[in-house]
């Protein structure tokens, strides 16, 4: 099985590409592989830290389909989202595995009422740092469904450019491409703390690979697709949400 490792890292990045683009909450379904795929990790900054490589090379596929659109944010602007991303990342690097269960009942949390918190956020636009320092901590520290608080974060920061219901095309691909921005910011974070798994060979190497294929074909898929029914998104996130749940309990 060892010796086969390149390649089922490879594959499941693959099929955890597809699965994100198509139906969202990607890491739900990552983690789990990550747990059986190597049950010695004794720190759970370590999976996530290898997992995010692989949600970086499926946004780059995403961001570079829809560049014409994006513009460079701000930098100074977004200094309190990539502070947080920072502490996020610190956070999870802290933790054992004996804490995966209680970290995965706040990402379900926030995946589940997503839509609730990103309205929230824009109903608060006299807090822009404190908001964008909270969302960053959680972007670096699991980052799951983390889609819908980004582009409540950039209608609060600005404003005056996508705060029309209009520009909501526009405001999803900017979204993707600061979440990519936020992302490469999270995997400097885990080189930094050392939180990769490298093994004998590079295995976030292999599942980014995977998974910047698995962006594109489905990407494609959607495409063609043009939607899921939202009732069947919602078996199949809620599904991954049992199944995260199981092996952690069980593993």
């Amino acid at each position: 099985m060892l010796e086969h490792i390149p390649f089922w890292m490879t594959f499941f990045g693959f099929f955890v590409g597809v699965f994100g683009v198509v139906f969202g909450a990607s890491m739900f379904l990552a983690l789990p592989i990550f747990q059986l795929m190597f049950p010695g990790t004794a720190n759970i900054g370590v999976l996530v830290g290898s997992i995010k490589v692989g949600s970086l090379a499926r946004g780059i596929g995403s961001s570079l389909a829809t560049r014409e659109h994006l513009k460079q944010p701000g930098l100074r602007r977004y200094a309190p989202v990539f502070l947080g991303v920072l502490i996020g990342v610190l956070l999870i690097s802290s933790l054992t595995k004996e804490f995966i269960v209680p970290v995965l009942l706040i990402a379900i949390g926030v995946t589940a009422y997503a839509r609730a918190i990103s309205k929230w956020i824009i109903s608060r636009p006299g807090l822009p740092a404190l908001v964008g320092l909270l969302v960053g901590i959680y972007i670096g520290f699991f980052g799951a469904g983390a889609a819908l608080l980004i582009m409540a974060v950039i209608r609060i920061y600005e404003l005056e450019e996508y705060g029309d219901d209009d520009k909501l095309i526009l405001l999803q691909m900017q979204s993707r491409y600061l979440e990519l921005l936020l992302g490469v910011l999270a995997v400097v974070g885990h080189i930094a703390v050392g939180t990769l798994i490298f093994g004998d060979w590079p295995m976030w190497l292999w599942w980014a690979i995977g998974s910047f294929f698995g962006g594109v074909v489905g990407g494609l898929l959607l495409t063609a697709l043009r939607s899921v029914p939202p009732v069947i998104q919602r078996v199949i996130v809620y599904s991954s949400f049992a199944l995260a749940l199981a092996v952690a309990v069980l593993f």
